[in-house]
């Protein structure tokens, strides 16, 4: 047993070092990228500025979170101009991107936020997952989902 595991952890590291240097390199290229991204969403969802989303969201996007499923970017803007909620402060934390296939990034992060929304406060928490695609140059939200997380 205790030379399979040696084995098995010689293997780990030897794979590690393996690795091309870039490729690290270029996971948090993606990470700062899409973040500026998220970023710019977070923004406009606050100040009920629809530019981000008509420039950042696929035609066929889905949202999920506390305030239920929004299908399409149409129905995604028409929510961001016309809701009723204040962001206060938001903080970010724990970025991480994974290019899952060629032209298809998985972003993931915590936010740390305060606010309100219909008068009840916003979840102080809430872990992220964001799918990216690629548009020629240019990356695009195509699904955004939140969960609250427990303090």
């Amino acid at each position: 047993m205790r030379r399979t595991l040696t084995i098995a952890c010689a293997a780990a590291v030897a794979a590690a070092l393996t690795l091309p240097s870039g490729s690290l390199l270029a996971q948090d290229e993606l990470a700062e990228s899409l973040a500026s991204i998220e970023k710019s969403l977070w923004h406009g969802w606050a100040m009920h500025d629809t530019s981000p989303f008509e420039e950042h969201v696929v035609e066929n996007a889905v949202q999920a979170g506390g305030w239920g499923l929004v299908l399409g970017k149409k129905a995604i803007v028409e929510m961001i101009g016309s809701h009723d909620c204040e962001l206060e402060d938001a903080k970010f934390a724990d970025w991480t991107a994974h290019e899952v296939s060629d032209g298809t990034a998985i972003l993931t992060y915590t936010a740390m936020q305060k606010g309100s929304c219909d008068g009840e406060a916003l979840p102080e928490k809430i872990a992220v997952t964001a799918t990216y695609v690629r548009h020629g140059d240019h990356w695009m939200s195509a699904s955004y989902q939140e969960s609250t997380l427990e303090q």
